[in-house]
């Protein structure tokens, strides 16, 4: 069915230090969208309707508020129409504002619409899990051996974003990522992730070394991607088609950094080092030596999967 969107018509909206506030009297500048400052300073500005309706689907966040163009009845929208109903199933207030005020508050990022005020997702702890924990993980439920994704230090949002949704998308079980110097699970990532981030945990290890050597000893074949053009004596295969790559069972596929690729500590846990080849020499010859991170975690792990369910 339809709601009705009160129409909020205070003050200019801006986004301040400690949150976003509203301009009026100054006594209610810092306390008008959120009855607490401890909800205010923990909160995240999710824009987009992807990411607005993974997070209510979800009901991993606490949401606050719904905040949607005020002429969304004149403009008649399925995702919007789902949104308004799940706030409405939810009790979470629904405040209709014109598209200057959303493109304010999501910094003129592609809002579509609908910005929603909820609590932050953080990572979940990656536990160091015993043998036995670690057997029941490697098979997924159809019976196939479990592939995980392991990001040693993406910084960019956007590819974090990509990768996530790649993983959601080609079934992935885990996804683990270093939690030094990597990107945060902000709305910039739900908004790249088309959502995906809002689905599913997103895990962290403190040591991604100490993390894989475990897990190899747990019986997971750990295989690390490399950049052609880095001529890397370790690399053991390259994956020209599905046919001349051979996988042997649960499965961790483990990425580096946008710049520097994978670490030396890192690389060597794994047990092959595998990589994408370009074209012709012609590429190389341009200076265009290597795949965007989030491009090659896609091919990857499509061509991985498909070897794994080859196996069943």
């Amino acid at each position: 069915g339809m709601f009705r969107v009160p129409c909020h018509t205070g003050g200019r909206f801006w986004t301040g230090r400690n949150g976003i506030s509203v301009n009026g009297p100054q006594h209610v500048l810092k306390q008008r969208l959120y009855t607490r400052k401890s909800r205010r300073a923990e909160s995240d500005l999710l824009f987009g309707l992807q990411p607005c309706l993974g997070a209510l689907r979800a009901r991993r966040r606490t949401v606050y508020d719904v905040y949607l163009r005020s002429d969304y009845a004149q403009k008649p929208n399925s995702q919007l129409d789902t949104i308004v109903e799940l706030a409405h199933q939810q009790s979470i207030p629904l405040k209709g504002t014109d598209m200057s005020r959303l493109n304010h508050l999501s910094e003129k990022r592609p809002h579509q619409g609908v910005i929603l005020v909820a609590s932050r997702l953080e990572f979940e702890h990656q536990d160091f899990l015993t043998r036995e924990e670690q057997k029941q993980l490697q098979t997924t439920e159809d019976g196939t051996p479990s592939l995980w994704l392991v990001l040693d230090g993406i910084q960019d949002p956007m590819n974090f974003g990509a990768i996530l949704r790649s993983s959601q998308f080609l079934g992935i079980s885990r996804v683990i990522a270093s939690r030094k110097n990597c990107a945060p699970l902000s709305p910039v990532v739900s908004k790249a992730s088309a959502g995906a981030m809002e689905a599913s945990p997103v895990f962290a290890a403190g040591s991604v070394v100490k993390f894989l050597q475990h897990s190899s000893l747990c019986g997971w074949e750990v295989l690390g991607s490399t950049c052609s053009s880095e001529g890397n004596a370790h690399v053991d295969e390259v994956i020209n088609s599905t046919e001349e790559f051979a996988l042997h069972g649960p499965t961790i596929l483990v990425l580096g950094n946008e710049g520097r690729g994978l670490r030396p500590s890192v690389a060597n846990v794994c047990s092959r080092l595998i990589t994408i080849p370009p074209s012709s020499a012609i590429v190389a010859e341009i200076g265009l030596d290597s795949l965007n991170v989030s491009v090659a975690a896609g091919i990857l792990i499509y061509t991985l999967k498909q070897k794994l369910l080859s196996m069943t």
